[in-house]
């Protein structure tokens, strides 16, 4: 069978969808330890599940000779590394070896977890055929490089015959060893375009009691807010069919209402990492974005009423990372009001959409409502996503165009 495989390869997490069933999202950050697992009972099986033990060996494009193959630590065993962790560095996906190397891997496991939920039979050598889409943000979308376009080159670089080796024991166990991940089909979409179409999908408001009359000319706008860029994403309803009795609307992404900023949550938080590094000595050494995001999204970071403390630290870094995520989001809905208040679509905005990763943090996603408020727009358009998982809408719109790609 071919896998349907979506995957929203951010910067601080690769999620994936797997046949519309299966969510899976492990932490983007890769580590060069060599691992003892029998003097480290922190790996054991017994303490851990598949997702915490990616240790591996991958190989692009095995079938062609290449001979480039890459062992890493990938995710969650990473992130507990104490030395050599690190993030996700280039602006750039469509090149990004370790971006690309990382999505591959996240699908190899992604479809061994599904099979595992649906009690198939593994084996120790497999081959899974990959249906894939994904997206880039849409500047990068729309640009090209040394002539080429860049979701051209994204393309190219994730297509082909891979080959990750799993050497955890845990896998050892569950007699899994070497998968071939063989894509044969990539799409690539614009990021926030997709999450628009799962948004809308998953809604349940006053928009779906409007008239596809009254919804003409109407339009959304999606802010999603990345690590390295954010991106606005704005649709109309546009008349498809029928005559002024029964006429019939969709939602169409337009260009000359989207933009793309380099302004990122990712970048933020680096600027944070680095003033804390110079006045907190106890935070000088291995610090890295993921920390300072399970500090501000995950129960680990919320105690003593606060969010803000650095998992198995007893320090918060609220006094840092507060005003500058308070500063971004003024930032860029500074931007955003700027950008479409030129326009005439302005007056027809019914609904802004704030997703992404930076969305989970409420100081940030706060801010941009209440200068948005102050700038004119309505306390009520304006919505943090919830359905689907702001962190999975990407994804969930790009498995959509898979299913319409197979109809």
């Amino acid at each position: 069978m071919n896998y349907k495989v979506a995957v929203d390869g951010g910067n601080s997490g690769i999620k994936v969808v797997v046949e519309g069933v299966l969510e899976m999202l492990l932490p983007n950050i890769n580590a060069s330890s060599t691992v003892d697992y029998r003097l480290n009972d922190a790996y054991s099986t017994s303490r851990n599940k598949g997702k915490d033990l990616l240790h591996v060996q991958i190989t692009k494009n095995f079938d062609k000779g290449h001979k480039g193959t890459k062992t890493t630590i990938f995710g969650a065993m990473a992130e507990k590394m104490q030395g050599d962790k690190e993030n996700r560095q280039s602006t750039n996906k469509c090149n990004d070896e370790r971006l690309i190397e990382n999505i591959i891997i996240s699908v190899a496991y992604s479809i061994i977890a599904l099979k595992m939920e649906n009690k198939e039979k593994l084996s120790p050598e497999m081959t899974f055929n990959v249906d894939l889409s994904t997206g880039l943000p849409y500047q990068e979308w729309s640009e090209e490089l040394n002539g080429e376009k860049k979701f051209d080159i994204f393309r190219n670089n994730l297509l082909g015959n891979h080959r990750v080796s799993f050497l955890s024991p845990y896998f050892k166990e569950l007699g899994v060893e070497n998968i071939e991940v063989v894509i044969k089909h990539v799409d690539v979409g614009v990021e926030g375009s997709a999450a628009l179409n799962a948004i809308r999908a998953f809604a349940e408001d006053d928009i779906d009691e409007m008239t596809d009359e009254d919804l003409i000319e109407k339009a959304v706008i999606v802010a999603d807010i990345g690590a390295f860029t954010t991106e606005f994403i704005g649709a109309q309803w546009v008349q498809v069919s029928g005559d002024d009795e029964e006429l019939e609307c969709e939602l169409k992404v337009f260009p000359h209402i989207s933009k793309g900023i380099d302004e990122g949550v990712g970048l933020t938080m680096d600027k944070a990492i680095e003033k804390i590094k110079i006045e907190c000595d106890d935070l000088r050494d291995n610090l890295i974005r993921r920390d300072i995001e399970r500090a501000y999204t995950t129960p680990a970071g919320k105690k003593k009423g606060q969010v803000g403390w650095i998992p198995g630290k007893d320090i918060n870094v609220n006094q840092w990372v507060y005003p500058m995520m308070d500063t971004l989001g003024d930032s860029i809905a500074r931007k955003f009001y700027g950008f479409y208040n030129t326009r005439s679509i302005r007056k027809n905005i019914i609904r802004i959409y704030i997703c992404g990763g930076g969305s989970q943090f409420e100081i940030l996603a706060n801010k941009f409502k209440e200068t948005l408020v102050n700038d004119g727009y309505s306390a009520d358009m304006i919505v943090t996503v919830s359905m689907p998982s702001p962190i999975y809408a990407n994804c969930y719109g790009y498995y959509a165009e898979l299913v319409d790609d197979e109809e």
